[in-house]
């Protein structure tokens, strides 16, 4: 019995000194730890915030891009999203594009396909080469010296300032931005290196075309006088001869009376 109650005494002073050693370190130690605790709590809670919010932005930037259409919204996404991705080098890229299809189609974008003015001018023609040629080259050399990721954005910069120079009859200059979109696809993109050598082979047709022929004089037919249209012929006519020219039937002569007795 001694013994029993002499344990029972040992375990309530060892629970009581534990209690004792943890509410001393609570008092003394707590307060830095659960500091710490609620700080880590607050860093895991911003990171994910942090993290919605980057792909929210990120989301946004690619549904705007896919549904622009003019030159001058996708500038504007360019200017909003430069931090997003790729937005802002693939927003240029397609403004570019969309000047450089006018130019093919010959009609204006910002027209109505029954506006009267739709058809492209010879200087609006002009003002559309300079501002694709000009987007196409901020592309190529704000991602020049950018990883594989970006290295078919800047072959696509280069094919578009070769087309550009294409369109103005230009084949030196074509021949060097295809070399430079060569350049830039050949260690990651190899067949679009092999496309940009396939195109400089046919930029001779550029300076080979044979002249267009001259338009003939147009055969302006000599009207017939009246002279010509009426040809009076010599003799005498009969009467059968101008039944056969109208198409009429020979008149019938009127039967002789016959002649009274006398």
């Amino acid at each position: 019995m001694d013994k029993r109650l002499k344990d029972i005494q040992q375990g309530t002073l060892t629970e009581s000194r534990l209690n004792s050693d943890f509410l001393f370190w609570l008092k003394e130690k707590g307060p830095n730890w659960l500091l710490a605790i609620l700080l880590g709590l607050c860093a895991v809670l911003g990171w994910n915030w942090f993290d919605q919010r980057q792909k929210a932005a990120r989301d946004t930037a690619w549904s705007e891009l896919a549904e622009a259409s003019s030159p001058q919204a996708l500038l504007d996404i360019a200017d909003r999203h430069q931090a997003v991705d790729a937005i802002s080098a693939l927003a240029m890229l397609e403004a570019a594009d969309r000047y450089m299809e006018s130019v093919r189609s010959g009609k204006r974008f910002d027209r109505d396909a029954g506006a009267p003015d739709v058809a492209m001018t010879p200087e609006l023609r002009a003002q559309y080469l300079d501002e694709s040629d000009r987007l196409y080259a901020a592309v190529a050399e704000r991602l020049d010296a950018h990883p594989a990721p970006e290295t078919l954005v800047i072959a696509s910069a280069w094919f578009g300032r070769a087309a550009v120079a294409e369109s103005k009859g230009d084949a030196k200059t074509a021949e060097s931005h295809l070399k430079s979109a060569q350049a830039a696809a050949k260690t990651f993109y190899p067949a679009v290196a092999s496309a940009a050598d396939e195109r400089i082979a046919t930029l001779a047709s550029l300076t080979n075309r044979p002249p267009l022929p001259s338009r003939p004089k147009a055969i302006v037919p000599i009207a017939p006088t009246p002279t010509d249209l009426m040809q009076v012929p010599t003799g005498e006519v009969t009467a059968s001869e101008i039944d056969a020219l109208t198409g009429q039937a020979p008149a019938t002569p009127a039967p002789e009376a016959p002649a009274q007795p006398k």
